[in-house]
């Protein structure tokens, strides 16, 4: 390859990215850029993925992450080309580094006794030593992500992303059975599996034809909600929505995904098949559809979701904003039954609705560098009204945060997680200070409410991580 070529190319390349900006983006299939720095913390201790499937090379026209209108920049016909030459390779990743020390408090108000670590607690096993700074742990953190991208030709795309963390192996139990000795107690020998932590989070290919159908299939994050803290509409994602990790990319599941583009609208389409991947049966497995269009200014979405044996479920989401400064989400489910009716070969007809519901809201002030984000979660199951443990949810999280507080170097964030029902939950500060590049911290308290039997029990505890090094690559 010719080196002016080779350099031009690498001028460019870097200088598309410095225009992207240090926080998350998303590119979607017409080339245009999304800013997606609604809940950024802009401190020194996000998570943030690194160009997943999601992000560079989405086919999503209307990014669920994007929170917060912001103005849309057309990108350079002869700079994307160079991001999706046919015949290129991208590999990277990131590595997370560093230690993490957690102290907690039983009760730490009562006075009938001292719950600071070292308080021994009667169980089941006999006494433990629970709470206290004397045995407070220090954890390393050693996360490495690993990520290659292809483009073999023009249509094709392979992408796969993979994860090793210490502990860098994990022991499962075994039992191992002596049929020499069978059904004798001797015969049963407890060992350990040692298995490598090693994990596969994406693997897939993406095709298309004619520029007109969109095919992804393999193992991949599905994009199904928009809400933040909580996803009720979400019932494809292997994980739920982590409320005080929200940002955490979650793993999908092995699936086949058609997108279908209505050509002239901004409507979109979307089909999946989900096999089961225990059973491998076709009446164990999933499928599901969803349609996204535009009215003026606000993101609509309906969808429904249905396997043999289980409640079907629609769904629906909505995004826009309020006097286009304040974004709005929600999302509603609503399921003919729940599971264990199913399962139990309940008569169709006598099965009642489930309904869940969300209502959400974001604001960035960018004069001050304020994120502030609230949501409120509702769920109810009809079927349980005539008993007196009848399921209902209602929960909700608020979150505030500001990256440059009092310096550029310090940012502060609190978080508040609720059950309004069952008068419990959880509160948290955290203060991080960036001391110079490689080196940051992290520590704050934390409250929590929790219910043991009968009773309420407050809890207490103090974190403190340090971060080295690290970085994307």
């Amino acid at each position: 390859m010719n080196k002016k070529y080779f350099y031009k190319q690498i001028f460019i390349f870097c200088l598309v990215f410095s225009l992207l900006g240090i926080n998350g983006f998303a590119i979607d299939s017409d080339g245009y850029l999304f800013s997606d720095d609604s809940f950024s913390d802009e401190g020194f201790f996000s998570d943030a993925e690194f160009f997943s499937d999601e992000d560079l090379f989405s086919d999503d026209i209307f990014s669920s992450e994007t929170l917060v209108e912001t103005p849309v920049t057309k990108i350079d016909a002869s700079l994307s080309s160079l991001i999706f030459e046919t015949g290129s390779v991208r590999f990277g990743g990131s590595l997370s580094a560093g230690l993490h020390m957690e102290s907690f408090w039983l009760d730490p108000f009562s006075s009938d006794c001292d719950f600071l670590y070292g308080t021994e607690m009667q169980t089941e096993m006999g006494a433990i030593k629970v709470g206290g700074l004397e045995n407070a742990k220090i954890t390393p953190t050693l996360d490495l992500d690993l990520f290659f991208d292809s483009r073999p030709s023009s249509n094709t795309r392979l992408y796969g992303k993979f994860n090793v963390m210490y502990p860098f192996n994990k022991n499962y139990p075994n039992i191992f059975v002596d049929m020499a000795l069978f059904p004798s107690p001797e015969a049963y020998v407890l060992t350990e599996i040692i298995v490598p932590n090693f994990s596969v989070f994406e693997l897939f290919t993406d095709f298309n034809y004619d520029d007109k159908i969109y095919f992804r299939f393999g193992k991949h994050t599905v994009k199904w909600g928009v809400a933040y803290f909580f996803s009720p509409a979400d019932i494809i994602n292997l994980a739920a929505i982590d409320p005080e990790d929200p940002d955490k990319q979650r793993e999908g599941p092995i699936s086949l995904r058609v997108h279908f583009p209505i050509e002239g609208t901004q409507t979109n389409l979307w089909f999946y098949i989900l096999p089961d991947e225990k059973t491998m049966l076709v009446k164990d497995s999933s499928f599901a559809f969803k349609v996204e269009f535009l009215v003026a200014t606000s993101e609509l979405g309906f969808g429904a979701w249905y396997r043999y044996n289980s409640p079907p479920h629609l769904m629906g989401t909505f995004t826009g904003s309020l006097a286009g400064k304040v974004a709005l989400f929600a999302e509603t489910v609503f399921a003919w039954g729940n599971e264990d009716a199913w399962q139990n070969n309940r008569v169709f007809t006598e099965m009642k609705p489930v309904v869940d519901a969300t209502l959400g809201a974001s604001y960035y002030w960018e004069a001050a560098k304020i994120n502030l984000a609230g949501q409120y979660l509702f769920g109810f199951d009809f079927s349980n009204l005539d008993t007196k443990n009848y399921t209902g949810a209602h929960q909700a999280a608020l979150s505030l945060s500001r990256s440059e507080f009092i310096t550029k170097k310090i940012s502060l964030s609190a978080f508040t997680l609720m059950d309004i029902l069952e008068h419990t939950g959880t509160a948290s500060l955290n203060l991080g200070v960036n001391f110079f590049d490689g080196f940051s911290l992290s520590a704050g308290p934390s409250l929590s409410i929790m219910s043991i039997g009968a009773e309420k029990k407050m809890n207490a505890s103090f974190s403190l991580s340090l971060r080295f090094g690290g970085g994307r690559f």
